[in-house]
Order: structure tokens, then sequence, then C-alpha cells
């Protein structure tokens, strides 16, 4: 589908992104195909980047998040990288009556006890051929194992798919098939060529079909190909948009007018489409901010942010202690807000969502609490909307009346009904409120003023603002002593003890259902004395969790610096130092 992309790319992107303009969107394509050579398509790797990708696209477009260009290929099947123990005895069981099948399975795949539970692996081929001829053979003695694994009931239709699909098929599947609430901005253009099964087999040469190394036809893959047609067509028949083409010898020459027609009225469909998704999204917005469903949906990020970084959260007791006091001791009179500081990747943010989760406890009485990780959404990232955002969530907790239009047309309006919101719920005598903003540098009008007007330099009975902030960071930190001058209101955030190290690492493993051998974990631990910096430790985290039992690991790195140059260099290793070079820049620039 070469064609196909390039006159999508040349015709219908350009005024896609002129309509998004317009409505103040950017409009950016992500192809999986692209510049991609076939051995690299299906590349282990390369599928899972893949998949991952379309997750991050349906997360974030606001309008079409996956196009699909389906023809007559249905492409190649891999070999699963990973099997789990279980499914892999119930394989193992089926190729006992073939010795040569068994042992080419057994040589292929090794043991990984680092894995709960153990797993798997697929070894490399030893060849420069991502599918190479031990690759289809091996496919087919999975594909013969799962068949019959799955006739006896060992192994689930799911598990059996992970031998049968194309990487095309996993794709669809994930980004439209496996949906439960709508298309969620999928379009499938599907081109079918008329007769096309009449010349086929005429000429083995053909490429536009599946085909075995011999040329024959891949009669296997045309039919699972027809199966995809069929469930998409049976299930999400509105996003599917046919095009039948008659057959010609040369049916993909741009100077072939059928085909040049065909390719024009795809980019008209595409353009269309797309135009229509992003306003059909565009009023569910609208209608969504009359109903508050915005205010709904930062809330919901910002604790779903917060429960997976709890997740592996450990120590810090006895300052979660010294902090339940000091709110308590504050609660009945005015005070000043409270600051949390520490250098970047001591496990600030962590603790303030450890902070927000427990709060009902460590004050003792019932409470409100309001929990923004600023910089990670849209709404956090200036104090105008963050302040918005508190006030509608304060107002609807308390039963109070929203802010009116006219307030939320100048923040200094929302400044001022922000101080008087605070006042009057202090007044009610009723739940306490406590609003947890961490990473405060991460905002814009903070990170550059001398003052922050907004926040309260004394907060009235039952109201507690706690904050985060970097240390060392210029500027940050002395802006908060101008508005909060109490030198008991900072509590620095230390680094963890060695055995609180110790214990966040294996929080960490145990949440990525991975465990390492005694060997590797005396390695670990000596590469980490009485280190107790949880961005460190997370770093040799992100290293160790790769370890298979059978991997003899390198020493890691001692200190921070070294441990961000060696995951760099990995990097590199794995994707090219060109491509790193360039990716970290363009971070950095975008800064």
């Amino acid at each position: 589908m070469d064609a196909e992309r390039e006159a999508l790319q040349s015709t219908a992107y350009p005024k896609v992104q002129t309509f998004c303009q317009k409505h103040g969107l950017m409009f950016e394509v992500v192809d999986l195909r692209w510049g991609i050579r076939d051995t690299e398509a299906t590349h282990h790797m390369t599928t899972e980047l893949c998949l991952e990708e379309l997750d991050r696209c349906r997360k974030t477009s606001l309008g079409p998040a996956f196009v699909a260009l389906l023809g007559d290929q249905y492409g190649p099947c891999l070999a699963p990288t990973l099997i789990e123990e279980k499914e892999w005895e119930a394989l193992k069981a089926q190729l006992t009556s073939r010795p040569g099948d068994l042992e080419l399975v057994a040589h292929r795949f090794q043991r990984d006890e680092n894995a709960v539970p153990p797993t798997y692996v697929l070894r490399a081929s030893g060849t420069r051929e991502t599918h190479g001829p031990e690759d289809i053979t091996l496919t087919s003695v999975l594909r013969c194992g799962a068949q019959e694994a799955r006739r006896l009931g060992l192994i689930s239709q799911e598990q059996w798919h992970r031998y049968h699909w194309s990487v095309i098929e996993w794709e669809i599947e994930r980004g439209l098939l496996s949906l439960i609430d709508g298309d969620q901005g999928a379009t499938v253009f599907l081109r079918e060529i008329q007769d096309l099964n009449k010349h086929i087999l005429e000429d083995c040469a053909l490429k536009m079909v599946d085909r075995l190394a011999d040329g024959c036809l891949d009669t296997d893959a045309q039919n699972l190909l027809s199966s995809l047609k069929g469930r998409i067509a049976d299930t999400q028949s509105g996003v599917l948009k046919a095009h039948h083409l008659r057959w010609s010898r040369d049916l993909v020459n741009p100077k072939n007018k059928a085909h040049a027609r065909y390719l024009k009225e795809l980019g008209e469909q595409f353009v269309a489409r797309a135009n229509y998704q992003v306003l059909e999204r565009l009023r569910e917005l609208e209608a969504g901010r009359q109903e508050l469903a915005w205010l709904y949906q930062e809330i919901r990020h910002h604790l779903g942010l917060s429960a997976e970084a709890t997740r592996t959260f450990c120590g810090r007791q006895e300052l979660l202690t010294q902090v339940g006091q000091r709110l308590r001791k504050n609660d009945g009179h005015p005070h000043m807000p409270m600051v949390l500081f520490g250098p970047p990747g001591i496990g600030k943010t962590a603790l303030m969502c450890k902070l927000a989760e427990q709060m009902p406890g460590l004050l003792g009485c019932k409470t409100v609490t309001i929990l923004r990780l600023l910089g990670t959404s849209q709404m956090s990232c200036d104090a105008r909307s963050l302040l918005q955002t508190i006030c509608f969530q304060v107002c609807l907790a308390y039963g109070l009346p929203l802010p009116p239009a006219q307030v939320l047309e100048a923040h200094a309006r929302v400044v001022q009904f922000f101080h008087i919101l605070l006042h009057t719920v202090s007044s009610r005598n009723f739940e306490s409120l406590v609003i947890l903003l961490d990473s405060v540098d991460d905002v814009d009008s903070i990170h550059r003023a001398r003052r922050v007007p907004w926040l309260p330099p004394k907060c009235p009975p039952r109201v507690h603002f706690i904050l985060s902030a970097c240390s060392g960071q210029q500027g940050v930190l002395d802006t908060m002593k101008q508005v909060i001058t109490d030198p008991e209101s900072y509590w620095e955030v230390k680094p963890l003890s060695s055995n609180q190290g110790q214990e966040m690492i294996q929080l960490l493993l145990a949440a990525s259902k991975r465990t390492l051998s005694p060997g590797q974990r005396d390695l670990l631990w000596a590469s980490l004395p009485e280190c107790g910096h949880p961005g460190r430790l997370r770093l040799a985290f992100e290293e160790a969790r790769k370890w298979a039992s059978f991997t003899i690991p390198a020493p890691l790195a001692s200190t921070a610096k070294e441990a961000m140059h060696q995951l760099c260099a990995r990097l590199e290793q794995t994707h090219g130092q060109l491509l790193v070079a360039r990716v970290l820049g363009y971070i950095v620039s975008s800064r």
C-alpha cells in the first residue's frame, strides 16, 4: 500500500492540518510503516513499539486516532517472544511425537526464571533475516502445537491467536476491534481488486498477495485475511470505506488513470472522515464543558497518576507522621502553607501522592483532599487554569455556587474568588480542606515570577496547603520564601535508608512481575552501596528488570550521572546513535 501512503502524505494530510489549525489544534501523523523495511516491520520490537504507539494515539487524539489501509496481503505471522510456563507445557505436550520439531522449539526458546511466573524467551535466530527459513519453520511448528492444544482445551482462544495473527491483525485488533466504547476515531480503508483470484495463479511474481517460499499462494494467510475483513464488517461496519478496483497488470502504476482516480477518491475520503471526527469530538467537548466533564477528566488524570506513584511507595513513615502532627496542630487556627523540598528525583511526587491518599487518617477528621501534579496536564501548567479547576472542585465538594462567568473572564477575579472561597470553607466549620500542589516549579507563572499573588501567605483554620518544589533551582524556592516566611514551614525530603532502597527495588520488581537470581541481586546491591536516592534506584531497576535468569549482567553505574550514560548507551545500541542523539536534542529543545 505504498502508493496509498504517498498519496495521503502529499495531498490529504496538508488539508487536514489546515483544518485543524483553524480550530486551534495540531495534526500529527505517525505512520507505522513509513520508511521501514519489510525485515524491520516484522521484528518483534518493532511490533511492540507500534502497538504502544497505537495506545498513545488513542489516548491523546481529539479526533482521528487510527487509520488502517487493508489490501490483499495478510502479512507474516511471528512466533511469540515470550511463552508462559503453563502454555509452554501445553504446546510441548503436543510435540512429543515429533522429536525434530520439539528439538527446534527447545533450541529456540530459553527458560527465564526471573519472570513471575517463569516464561520461555525466544532466542535470536542467528541470521540477519528477521523472518528467515528457520523462523518460518518455527512459526509453523508452534501453530500446529497451538491448534492441537486449543482443540484439547489446554489454551484459550486468545492464546491461540498469538500463533496465527499477523502484525496487521494485531494492530487492527488494538486500534479498533478491541474497543468497547465505539470506534474512537478509527477508519479502515479497504482495497479489493476485482477478479484478482483469476490472476493470482497465472503469475507467481504478483506481490499483491501472500506467497509461500516456493512462490505458491499462501492459502492460510488468505483465509485469515478474509476472516479479518469479515470481523471488521460485522462489528465495525461504520468505519469501513471499501474501494473496488478492476484488475490491471499495471494497477499500481501512477500513470494508470483508474488508479489515479482511486487515489484521489481515497484522499478526499480521508480528509472528509478526519474533519468530521474532529468536529464531532469538539461538539462533545463543548457539551461536556457545560456538564463539567472537563473537570472530572482533570481530577481522574491526577488520581490515576497518584495511584501509579503510590503503588511502589515505601519508607517515609516518620516524615508522614510528622506532617500529620503538624496538620492537626494547625487545623484550628491560621497558619502558613507547608513546603516539601529536595533535589530532583528524591521522591517528592510519590510522597505528595501518599499524603493525599492517607490524608483523612493523618488529619484525623473528615477531609476534602485536592491533588494536582503540576505540569502533567494542560490545565495544571499555568496558574489561571489551575485555580479555575480547584475553585470548581472545592465548590462542588462543599455544595457552594460555582464561579460565575464574569469571574472566570479575568485572572485577578479568579484569585479574589479563590481567597474568598477558602475563608468561606473555613467558616463553615465542616470538613477540613487540604490542597496539595506537587512540583510548583513546573507552573510557568511561578517559575518566572518574583511573587505568587494567588498563594495565601496564611491559611485560615481547617484549610491546608502543601506544596513541593525542587531545591537548587534558581528562583523557585526563593520566590516561595517571599510568601511563606516561616522557616518551620519548610520540610526537606531526604534520601531513603539503604534498607528502604532495597525494599523499593523489590516492590518495583514485584509490580513488573520480575525477580532476580541471588547472584544478580548481590551484584545489584553491590552497585548501590548505601544508595537511597529514588531516582537512582529507579534507573538501576530499569536495567535490572531486563535481566533474564540466564543473563550475566555487567556492573551497574555507581552514580546517577553514570547511570544516565549507561542508559543512553543501551538506547544507542538498540536504536542507533543518530536517532538517540536527535531525539534527546528535540526533547531538550522543547523544554
